[in-house]
């Protein structure tokens, strides 16, 4: 579980309780940026739609393969 510093650090600096509670939020906090994600990419899509452009491409789109 400890992969990086900050799982290191929190993993030594905290209870086994507090741990458990700290990744629960995490885990909620990615849920909602990835619920996010997708509104945006709809809400995209459809800004497209209703112009007349053309919808991006999924692999077009994406700037994480860039940014990696």
């Amino acid at each position: 579980m400890a992969a990086n510093k900050f799982a290191t650090m929190l993993k030594r600096n905290t209870n086994k309780i507090t741990l458990t509670l700290i990744y629960a939020a995490l885990e909620w906090i990615l849920i909602v940026l990835l619920l996010l994600n997708s509104l945006f990419s709809y809400l995209i899509n459809k800004f497209a739609d209703y112009f007349g452009l053309k919808r991006p491409c999924l692999w077009c789109s994406r700037l994480d393969h860039i940014l990696e």
